[in-house]
């Protein structure tokens, strides 16, 4: 059976589908960089949704990053192959059209969680506003930054400064 330049080459995807069927998304490795950039999508598109999702938005979001990450497997398998026709057959590999229907099963399952995007409510007032702004920042910098020392030596040299100008 001549497979053309697909000849010993295999795409993985059965063995990827298989695990995340196993274990979810935590089979795949989060030292990666491809699930660093399908978590960001995930977070992107839950912001569009405007943040707090329902439960079944949420699975639903799952589905989407899984197909995702199918679809972003099969797109580099594909890319890296010299030709996408088998010769003798002269029609386009089984892949292609699976990949056809990833693509297609991802395009429903983000029309089903909403195309439009829903803005937050934005009912707070100034001083809520301000109270979580400043919890956020105190979280994210525990520790104020000492400035005994630092404030100190530029106020003592620009008396140096000034008691040797006052000598000259």
């Amino acid at each position: 059976m001549d497979r053309g330049c697909f000849l010993g080459k295999q795409h993985g995807l059965s063995r990827l589908r298989k695990r995340i069927a196993l274990r979810g998304l935590h089979a795949v490795d989060r030292r990666t960089t491809g699930y660093r950039m399908a978590q960001i999508w995930r977070n992107q598109i839950e912001q569009d949704l405007g943040g707090d999702l329902s439960e079944q938005k949420k699975t639903l979001l799952d589905i989407a990053l899984i197909s995702k990450l199918y679809l972003s497997h099969l797109d580099s398998f594909l890319l890296q192959q010299k030709s996408l026709i088998i010769r003798r057959t002269r029609s386009a590999v089984p892949v292609l059209a699976q990949r056809m229907q990833l693509a297609s099963q991802l395009e429903k399952t983000l029309v089903l969680l909403g195309l439009d995007r829903v803005a937050k409510d934005a009912t707070l007032s100034l001083d809520e506003y301000a109270e979580r702004r400043w919890k956020a920042l105190e979280e994210n910098n525990p520790e104020p930054a000492e400035s005994s020392e630092q404030d100190s030596e530029p106020s003592e040299t620009a008396e140096q400064d000034s008691e040797l100008e006052q000598n000259e």
